[in-house]
C-alpha cells in the first residue's frame, strides 16, 4: 500500500458553526483595532469589550466542537494510526 491510499479524508465545513470558523479570527482582531483606535474613547466600556470577545468565542468553541463531535461516524475522520490499524503479516 502506498502512503496516498492510507491518506485520512478531508471533512467537508458543513452546517452553518464550521463554515462561520473564520470568525475565530476576525473578530478579536476587529476588537483589537477597536481598542487600539479607539483610545480614551474606549476607557468606559472597553473592558467589557475585552471580557466579552474571548468569552463569547469560548462557548462558540464548544458549539463547534460538539458539532464536530456529533457528525455521523461515516463522515468523521477515522484515525488509523492505533494499534490495530496494522494488518496481521
Amino acid at each position: 500500500m502506498t502512503l496516498a491510499s492510507e491518506a485520512p479524508q478531508l471533512m467537508d465545513a458543513s452546517g452553518a458553526l464550521q463554515q462561520g470558523a473564520w470568525l475565530l479570527v476576525v473578530v478579536p482582531a476587529l476588537s483589537a483595532a477597536v481598542l487600539l483606535l479607539g483610545g480614551r474613547r474606549t476607557d468606559r466600556w472597553g473592558h467589557l469589550l475585552g471580557a466579552l470577545v474571548p468569552a463569547v468565542l469560548f462557548v462558540y468553541c464548544l458549539m463547534l466542537c460538539s458539532a464536530v463531535r456529533c457528525r455521523p461516524t461515516s463522515a468523521a475522520v477515522t484515525c488509523t494510526c492505533g494499534r490495530g490499524s496494522r494488518s496481521a503479516r
